[in-house]
């Protein structure tokens, strides 16, 4: 382990803010101080522990903190059944009464009723505030907030302004520039699709296709209802980026995707596909939140203490699902053991890519939040280190990666 550290040493005093350096000594006295020591270290923290403590299949104990998941994906927002009144309050829409109700529902940190309960209660409470939703949206049992028309051109404004940025980062590394008219394909729409009318508004010719991990396929419907608001002819389809898609080979110019690669269980398939579906003179351009970020655990998986879904192993993750989270267990158990990517190194990715057959072109690490690096102590890092064996300290550090690659037989222009 000591010599895993030296070796990124210099990785962290080259981006050495203090803290870093902090961390790095922590790590190494962790290290040196053994395993019993590790095992009682205190990990400093800024929420308040419920003085409930998780014990691993290592035998380290982990934190059950009130407050820690819900600051990390923004309260119930992980449940689409229950994100529309989210929504609502954030608006002021949400009558006092349900309001409160609400809050009771969903708890300080997990639900505090059965998750078929909330949803029930959910969707009686949604014809009160029809006026507000997606038609149909209702009937399909997940309620969907209807953007106002300015809500929804500001939306996309953002995510033009967001991907034209991407483009434009692509093309400073010598990328060709999109003409009008060219063929893009999106990974990932069902969230309601905006990047893949954004990227329609930027002049393309855009397909998107899915694979729903979340299983919500007949419950899907703001892509379909903003398409139709939006006169868009943007494609979509369900299928796998993992085997073969119903798209011909070289049909695309571009295949892009945000915060989905981290989803996606076999990249190396999904990359040898997204291979066969670029031109030759085609190029990928991809932005994702690695597993072992702090935020890393997503909706379902993230646990109540920092960094503490890479802290577990599955088995270890799934039984914290049992035991501390039993309202949620059952739904969220399929997805945590399937949607997030444990193997997804930033050093795999990138043999991955390569052995799928692409040159990259561009590869950005972006940095953790001062505030999160701040809630890694030594032991945290060491317990992580120690489930992941593959990973260094650049992984637990890293918050979002942007990269784009280009067919291996090219160059970038």
């Amino acid at each position: 382990m000591l010599d895993k550290i030296e070796l990124i040493r210099g990785w962290i005093e080259s981006r050495s803010p203090a803290l870093r350096r902090r961390l790095l000594e922590e790590t190494m006295a962790a290290a040196q101080c053994g395993p019993r020591r590790m095992i009682s270290a205190p990990v400093p923290k800024k929420d308040s522990a419920s003085g409930v403590l998780f014990k691993t299949s290592a035998g380290y104990e982990l934190p059950v903190e009130h407050h820690h998941r819900y600051r990390m994906v923004k309260g119930p927002t992980y449940i689409a059944e229950l994100v529309w009144l989210y929504g609502l309050e954030q608006q002021g829409l949400l009558a006092p009464d349900d309001q409160a109700e609400f809050h009771r529902v969903v708890g300080t940190r997990t639900l505090a009723v059965p998750f078929e309960d909330a949803c029930s209660w959910s969707v009686r409470l949604a014809e009160k505030y029809i006026a507000h939703l997606v038609p149909g949206s209702v009937e399909a049992g997940m309620p969907i907030i209807a953007p106002k028309d300015a809500k929804l051109k500001e939306q996309l404004a953002i995510f033009r302004n967001s991907n034209g940025t991407l483009l434009e980062r692509f093309s400073a590394c010598g990328g060709r520039v999109l003409p009008p008219g060219a063929d893009v394909l999106e990974i990932g729409f069902t969230s309601g699709g905006h990047s893949i009318f954004a990227l329609e508004g930027l002049g393309f010719q855009v397909s998107g296709i899915d694979n729903l991990y979340g299983g919500i396929a007949d419950r899907a419907v703001l892509h379909t209802h903003l398409a139709k608001r939006l006169s868009s002819k943007a494609q979509f389809v369900f299928g796998d980026v993992t085997q073969q898609t119903p798209f011909e080979d070289a049909s695309f110019d571009m295949i892009f995707s945000i915060s989905v690669l981290e989803h996606v269980s076999d990249l190396p398939a999904a990359f040898r596909e997204m291979r066969r579906l670029l031109k030759p003179d085609g190029f990928l351009l991809h932005r994702y939140n690695p597993f072992f970020a702090a935020n890393g655990g997503h909706s379902w998986g993230e646990l109540d203490c920092p960094w503490g879904h890479v802290r577990v192993s599955t088995a270890d993750h799934l039984r914290y699902l049992e035991e501390q989270r039993p309202y949620e267990e059952a739904c969220a158990r399929p997805w945590v053991a399937s949607a997030m990517n444990r193997s997804a190194s930033l050093a795999q990715v990138q043999k991955w890519l390569v052995e799928a057959g692409f040159r990259p072109v561009l590869w950005e690490e972006h940095p953790e939040p001062v505030e999160e690096v701040c809630l890694l102590d030594g032991v945290a890092a060491i317990q992580a280190l120690g489930q992941h064996p593959f990973i260094g300290l650049s992984d637990l550090l890293t918050r979002e990666v942007v990269f784009a690659a280009v067919p291996a037989t090219i160059s970038a222009t």
